[in-house]
């Protein structure tokens, strides 16, 4: 009699799951006899053209989406070419993020003037005479191959010879085409003596000026961009040109090799190389701010004095202008900074030049 029992349970369980996967087939066959949704009708190269405002205008590519796009500004006030708005240039542990997407890290503070700030463009009450001049001489690198481009400091210390670039621009904003905007706005809040590191991304905001690629045709001008390579599209739209470096604004090299190199990076292969390898890191030290009245009335002796006449100190956190990035926020980008010149490189040799400054000064005072 129990027997009997088991054996009908088991039939029933086995009937059962018959049943179940009969109906599993069914349902998967009437899955497949079901025409598959049609996908809609918008093909790869549409081209959306959207205009915000009267003064900007967003232009998308007809590249892939991978691919970043550019942000032309049409308005008087802008300067025109790509901003990159969807490229994620990376942040630098320890640097400070500016509005205009350059960023910042101070080396080494100096003991002697700060600049409290830029003079706006718009500022009616500023005149000539009272518009303060600034004068830096700075190293360059390029982000492409991580290679020096311009030394600020000697190739030994004590070198003889050595003397690093200089530029002297308005640090009033009306001055337009003196020095790019990344670096005139890298100079508010330093000291005299001081040292800041600059990364600046290839935008029309921030960096060289973006000249039409007619401009490059003509006789004697710099050789024309390379708009592909390897078969590949250009990265951003060739209507808005390329980067200058001959453009007027500074900083430029005045040797012929690092021009040149600059010149590669930045306008030959403008479409070839990705934004954030064509960025640019400088070392700007600030050597004098002097105002353009005293500089006609004395020659700007009275306080154009060389950075050999101050002392700096190495900078810290709390020097920093700003809230600083997060570390492993540039996803490991910023590895062969590691082996440029540190705050403390700067702090001796500002040592050495106080020194050499001291003596100088004591054999003067003798022969008088």
């Amino acid at each position: 009699m129990k027997r009997r029992r088991r054996r009908t349970r088991a039939m029933s369980l086995v009937a059962r799951c018959a049943s179940t996967a009969a109906a599993s087939t069914a349902a998967a066959n009437e899955a497949r006899r079901r025409p598959p949704p049609r996908r809609p009708s918008v093909r790869r190269r549409d081209v959306l053209l959207a205009t915000t405002t009267t003064t900007t205008t967003l232009l998308v590519g007809t590249t892939a989406a991978s691919e970043p796009s550019a942000v032309a500004l049409a308005s008087s006030d802008r300067r025109p070419g790509p901003e990159f708005s969807d490229v994620a240039f990376p942040r630098y542990p320890g640097f400070v993020t500016l509005p205009s997407g350059a960023q910042t890290r101070d080396l080494c503070v100096g003991d002697g003037d700060v600049v409290l700030g830029l003079a706006s463009s718009s500022s009616s009450s500023s005149t000539d005479d009272d518009a303060l001049v600034a004068t830096i001489e700075w190293g360059a690198w390029t982000v492409h191959q991580g290679r020096l481009v311009v030394p600020l400091l000697p190739p030994s210390p004590g070198a003889l010879g050595f003397t690093p670039e200089r530029l002297t621009f308005h640090l009033a904003t009306r001055f337009g085409g003196e020095v790019i905007p990344a670096i005139r706005d890298a100079v508010a809040g330093m000291r005299v003596g001081g040292v800041r590191r600059v990364l600046v991304p290839p935008t029309a905001s921030a960096s060289y000026p973006y000249v039409p690629l007619t401009a490059y045709s003509t006789a004697g001008g710099p050789s024309s961009p390379t708009l592909t390579k390897y078969g590949r599209a250009p990265l951003y739209p060739t209507e808005l040109g390329a980067q200058s470096t001959r453009a007027g604004e500074g900083p430029t090299p005045s040797e012929p090799a690092a021009s040149a190199w600059m010149e590669y990076v930045l306008t030959r292969n403008a479409f070839t190389i990705k934004p954030t390898d064509r960025s640019m890191l400088f070392d700007v030290r600030l050597v004098s701010v002097v105002s353009t009245a005293e500089t006609k009335t004395t020659g700007g002796r009275s306080r154009l004095r060389s950075t050999v006449g101050y002392s700096c100190r190495a900078a810290t956190a709390e020097d920093q202008p700003g809230v600083v990035n997060e570390k492993g926020g540039d996803g490991g980008a910023s590895y062969w900074t590691a082996a440029l010149p540190t705050g403390g490189d700067y702090v001796r040799h500002a040592e050495g030049l106080v020194r050499q400054y001291s003596d100088n000064f004591r054999a003067e005072q003798m022969t008088e």
